[in-house]
């Protein structure tokens, strides 16, 4: 609920979401608000910057990019961080080279998601180049050639929204030549096409008049110098991937208890005390149906055999309508609840 929140890039999806946040937990609703949505919901967003990113995910990454450098002095960590960017300026710059393509890469990766789901989409034109466009029982208005869309996906990102490919489509053209210029391939060559300035080095730097600037006194401090990023709470500080189990109750493995384990517990050497039994949880898929079969075939079986042994008065004469179908049900099920058949030797399965 908080993420469809966040995500919602125009007013009325955001309102419906904090409302159903508000029904499920109040004192959730209320801290949300207190955290100004404005500063990470997209329904805030400004048109201007063409980005919808609202969380820390650049940071993060260049923070990962630079983590093996942070460690040295000031100096040498610059320097180390400046060799890094200029071989990743190249290599970026003779990979764009080679492309063929009009936008990028991962650009045309998500246009060409967005147009897939565009399928689901129902436009009926108008006069002037907008499209009314219907998707479940959201309805939205595209305009072509202003490049906007009710729904503001389109103008927040500038690459065209579900509503909008399908639009393009009903009109036979590309979706990719309706993009900002900031995702083609010629300005990501444009970008990468001014390096940084080469350094020589410390012996051929030259020398700054006043005070000569030394480095403070080194302190040895009691705990090995950390390298890695301080964590969430939630966080498992090993597997990053893991959730941690803060916030799970965990009971005594001998007398089912909370607040302890089996090694303070007082009731591990009473040979009188017996564990209540634990709640049945069933895990994992449900059993196949042939095991449903086989315990119903096992009730069959025995109904039949106590119809069988009542003796012949019940059947004296010719049998009814009645019995009879039920005599051809169970020897149905019964055929059905056979278990296969498996060899001595191969034991694969033999075709009966």
């Amino acid at each position: 609920m908080f993420w469809s929140a966040a995500r919602s890039t125009y007013e009325d999806a955001y309102k419906e979401a904090i409302d159903q946040i508000k029904v499920e937990n109040e004192a959730a609703y209320n801290n949300f608000l207190q955290r100004d949505p404005s500063k990470f919901c997209k329904s805030f967003i400004r048109e201007l910057s063409k980005c919808d990113m609202i969380d820390n995910n650049v940071s993060e990454t260049f923070s990962g990019y630079i983590v093996k450098f942070r460690s040295m002095t000031i100096i040498d960590m610059l320097e180390e961080i400046g060799c890094a960017l200029i071989e990743r300026i190249h290599s970026k710059l003779m990979h764009a080279s080679g492309l063929t393509d009009s936008i990028t890469p991962r650009i045309r990766t998500k246009l060409e998601e967005t147009k897939y789901n565009s399928r689901l989409c129902t436009c009926k034109p108008t006069v002037g180049g907008k499209f009314q466009v219907k998707i479940g029982e959201d309805q939205f208005v595209v305009d072509i050639n202003m490049h906007t869309c009710t729904c503001r996906a389109w103008q927040i990102t500038s690459i065209p929204c579900i509503h909008a490919c399908s639009s393009i489509h009903w009109m036979n053209q590309d979706s990719a030549t309706f993009m900002d210029k900031y995702y083609t391939v010629k300005t990501y060559i444009e970008t990468y096409k001014n390096a940084l300035e080469l350094l020589n080095g410390r012996k051929m730097w030259p020398q700054a008049d006043g005070l000569l600037i030394k480095a403070p006194k080194f302190k040895k401090m009691s705990s090995r110098p950390k390298k890695n990023r301080k964590r969430d709470i939630i966080e498992d500080s090993k597997n990053p991937n893991k959730l941690s189990r803060q916030g799970i109750q965990m009971t005594c493995a001998v007398c089912g208890g909370v607040r302890h384990n089996k090694r303070s517990c007082k009731m591990k050497n009473d040979p009188s005390f017996k564990r209540p039994p634990k709640l049945s949880v069933k895990h994992g898929r449900p059993r196949k149906a042939t095991s449903r079969l086989g315990s119903t075939a096992t009730s069959l079986t025995t109904q039949s055999d106590v119809l069988s042994s009542s003796g012949p008065s019940q059947f004296a004469g010719t049998p009814s309508l009645d019995q009879v179908n039920l005599l051809a049900y169970l020897q149905m099920d019964l055929n059905l609840a056979k278990p296969p058949k498996i060899g001595l030797k191969t034991g694969k399965k033999k075709l009966h």
